[in-house]
């Protein structure tokens, strides 16, 4: 309909301008010109090259008889030659712009279809990625869990007979199977925490604080590393999904701070903030690149949970950030439980 409308009123103001044309030229001679080159610019934008060319041959014989008939013959020829000449460079400039103009809307347009296939191509495959690391941490922690934790367990129950036979034989090797038993109960006790953070299968039930709290105390007792974490009341309201992937994050975190640097201390904290949740990681050292793989992962995490991830080093230490907007549905439904 508005195509419709745009014909329509383009051919009237063609038809107004051929009418006053009459009464124009006695008074302002070659103006009308002006009024003509300005309508064929507007064709050649519409339509093209070609039908603005048009439109100035069927122009230019009625414009030629009214300077034969009422301008001078030296006036005459010129504004011929003037007139016809600017009409065509008109028509040409005005087509071949709004051709171009087309062509780049459309190359515009490819370029966003394109951007946004890739894009869609790109978070499929994070999906599967995410998806694969999961599966393998779970396999790994069941590794842990059923080969390890059983070995050991093997190792802690042999000790402990060897321990009580020898002590009852009043033998002075019972103290060293009293430590090897000892040393072999403390691993048994860190594979099975290892194989918990690695596939924390009750996280949804215990919640991430208690989660967290085991994280903490792994890395406590296996690096030294000293944490300070800090939870307001509003996490409980996290939707399961939320929360494993908060946890990932500030797992990949720690990680990183201990592979990139010498960090002592890392504080934690987790708190509602304007309309959303913020997970705050912060290490007493510049150890994290922007760029590589631990921040690349949690980026991508952050991301399946409609959340964005920063991270500053900046007065020798690094902080990560991932804001995650509030699930109402989600925060509803738990309050009603």
């Amino acid at each position: 309909m508005v195509t419709v409308l745009k014909h329509i009123l383009y051919a009237l103001v063609w038809f107004l301008y051929l009418v006053f044309c009459f009464h124009w030229f006695p008074v302002y001679k070659t103006s009308i010109m002006i009024p003509s080159v300005l309508l064929v610019a507007i064709g050649g934008w519409l339509y093209g090259v070609r039908v603005s060319l048009l439109i100035v041959l069927c122009l230019e014989p009625y414009l030629y008889f009214l300077l034969d008939h009422n301008g001078d013959t030296l006036e005459t020829y010129q504004t011929k030659a003037f007139g016809t000449g600017i009409g065509i460079l008109v028509a040409i400039i005005s087509g071949t712009t709004k051709r171009m103009r087309d062509q780049a809307k459309n190359f515009s347009t490819l370029l966003d279809q394109k951007a946004n296939e890739r894009t869609h191509e790109l978070d499929v495959l994070t999906t599967r990625l995410i998806s694969e690391d999961e599966t393998l941490r779970i396999n790994l922690a069941h590794n842990i869990h059923n080969g390890l934790g059983q070995y050991l367990t093997g190792v802690l129950l042999y000790s402990s007979s060897l321990e009580t036979e020898l002590h009852d034989n009043k033998s002075e090797e019972a103290a060293r199977a009293s430590a090897l038993a000892e040393s072999a109960k403390k691993n048994l006790h860190l594979a099975r925490k290892a194989s918990r953070i690695l596939f924390p299968v009750r996280i949804s039930v215990t919640g991430f604080e208690a989660a967290l709290n085991e994280l903490t105390s792994y890395f406590t007792e296996t690096t030294g590393l000293k944490f300070d974490v800090q939870l307001d009341n509003f996490h409980q309201h996290l939707s399961d999904q939320t929360i494993l992937h908060l946890y990932r994050i500030t797992y990949e975190g720690i990680l990183s701070a201990l592979r990139y640097g010498t960090s002592s201390q890392i504080n934690i904290a987790l708190f509602g903030n304007h309309g959303s949740y913020l997970l705050r990681i912060e290490s007493d050292e510049t150890n994290l690149i922007k760029g590589n793989m631990e921040s690349e992962l949690m980026r991508y995490r952050a991301k399946q949970i409609k959340g964005h991830l920063t991270i500053h080093n900046f007065d020798n230490k690094t902080i990560i950030e991932c804001q995650v907007p509030y699930n109402h549905a989600y925060r509803e439904t738990a309050s009603c439980a």
